[in-house]
């Protein structure tokens, strides 16, 4: 029983992780970046978890801005993307996210309409 668990488990949590990571996809092969589905995965983790580490480091909203700043670097230099590209990815990710967001209740609502 705990095996199924932890499994269930595991497929939601690799689930999310692809799921959060096709906008950021689309928005980096739209600005002519370099990346693959694996590659945004993997880079999400870790520029979340060192995202995460500075701004727990710092105080505020310098550690704030240091941490979105890290994740801009990471970002640019995993997708050869430059500064400003690599912002309006940033940008563009939470557009397309709403997009298929919208898309999705559009979907759901549609269906509970038969």
């Amino acid at each position: 029983m705990a095996l199924d668990t932890l499994i269930m488990q595991v497929a939601v949590f690799i689930g999310i992780m692809v799921l959060s990571s096709v906008p950021l996809y689309l928005a980096i092969r739209l600005l002519g970046g370099e990346a693959t589905l694996f590659r945004v995965i993997v880079m999400n983790i870790i520029a979340g978890f060192i995202a995460g580490l500075l701004r727990d480091a710092l105080p505020g909203f310098i550690g704030a801005v240091i941490a979105f700043l890290g994740l801009l670097f990471i970002y640019k230099h995993s997708f050869r993307l430059g500064w400003l590209r690599t912002f309006v990815a940033w940008l563009l990710q939470f557009f397309i996210a709403a997009i298929i967001i919208v898309l999705i209740v559009m979907i759901g609502v549609g269906f509970l309409a038969f």
